[in-house]
């Protein structure tokens, strides 16, 4: 069941989902403040990230054999270098870092959705999947100009992920968690799995 239809819980609320991303600490100095003003889900507990799959599978759908799946398919890619190298935007507001390159970030995107075809990126809003850290979401074009005349003096950023997290959280409301942590290249081959908090 693709995550967008998940039925309520039987309390009425609607079921947690989950996200695949690469955190990307090395960004959070130069992005932080302006998330926390322009980007809800910084303030739901979501680091600064680019985005590898979302929504995807409901939590309660999480079994150890799906987060083996996970932790295998990540040991074929990675770790991760990349500059975040120039600042661009969508539309409805969303200011972004752009990651160059961004070709090691999209096979990684396109391997997970293979692996798990039933969960298209976005819900299969969009047919370019671009990978990017967002700044702002929903911002009027003068933030917008403020917050890119800040960061292009700031830019390139250096970075190295070494490993992607699977979050959850229910849409629109609340906070997100940490429910497991892959690690990126050959040392997932060895890592052990944990049991998904629920």
């Amino acid at each position: 069941m693709p995550a967008h239809d998940v039925p309520p819980t039987a309390t009425g609320e609607p079921a947690e989902v989950t996200a695949l991303l690469l955190p990307v600490p090395g960004a959070e100095p130069l992005v932080d403040a302006w998330r926390r003003r322009y980007d809800p889900s910084a303030t739901r507990g979501v680091p600064a990230h680019i985005t590898l799959l979302f929504p995807f599978l409901p939590l309660l759908a999480l079994s150890p054999a799906v987060l083996d799946r996970i932790r295998a398919l990540l040991a074929d890619h990675g770790p991760l270098e990349f500059d975040l190298a120039g600042v661009r935007r969508f539309p409805a507001g969303v200011l972004y870092l752009a990651p160059e390159p961004a070709a090691p970030i999209r096979a990684l995107i396109d391997a997970i959705v293979d692996a798990f075809p039933g969960y298209p990126p976005y819900g299969g809003a969009f047919v370019d999947i671009v990978p990017h850290l967002t700044v702002t979401d929903q911002a009027p074009p003068d933030v917008m100009v403020t917050v890119e005349n800040a960061l292009v003096p700031r830019l390139p950023v250096r970075c190295r992920i070494r490993e992607a997290w699977l979050m959850a959280g229910r849409e629109g409301a609340g906070p997100w968690r940490l429910v497991e942590r892959f690690a990126l290249g050959p040392a997932a081959r060895t890592s052990t799995s944990s049991s998904p908090g629920r």
